[in-house]
């Protein structure tokens, strides 16, 4: 529940913060045949800088934002992390089959990470910070497992996976 808050208000901050920012360039963010090739392009052009203020301001930057940031060479000036990621691949694979962005809510109620998730002709798959990969379904249960494996060394443990709404 306090997720489902917490994600309701964040997309409404991330919907004012584009709208503050709606001068900024903007591009088109391309659709890719495949997730594996949007998460190889994010590999290549996308880095993680982080939450803007600690996390503390945390919003989703409009993926047209940050698809223009590439472009033009200033990506690495904004603040950039998962649900920056997840909603540019929730973008970016547009034409792959149905896709979910997830909020990963770990055990001590306030961390989270957002991953992108879907099924295309070869079955499930999630594309996040760390990459591309297949799943084996989609189940909560699969999620949790998967991402706590990828995070075993962070200290993070997620403990709820909840579908989270595209805010744009």
């Amino acid at each position: 529940m306090i997720l489902a808050i917490y994600n309701t208000a964040k997309a409404l901050w991330s919907r004012a913060n584009d709208w503050i920012k709606a001068p900024e360039p903007r591009a088109t963010v391309p659709a890719f045949d495949t997730p594996e090739q949007a998460a190889a392009y994010m590999a290549q052009h996308i880095p993680y800088t982080g939450d803007p203020a600690g996390g503390a301001a945390d919003f989703y930057l409009h993926p047209e934002r940050l698809q223009a940031a590439i472009e033009r060479g200033y990506v690495k000036t904004l603040a950039i992390d998962c649900d920056d990621f997840a909603s540019w691949a929730y973008l970016a694979t547009r034409d792959t089959g149905s896709r979910v962005l997830f909020t990963l809510r770990d055990g001590d109620g306030w961390g989270h990470h957002v991953i992108c998730v879907g099924r295309d002709r070869l079955g499930p798959w999630a594309i996040d910070t760390s990459g591309y990969r297949r799943l084996p379904d989609q189940s909560q249960g699969t999620i949790l497992r998967v991402f706590n494996e990828v995070f075993a060394g962070s200290g993070v443990r997620f403990v709820e996976a909840v579908s989270t709404s595209y805010p744009f």
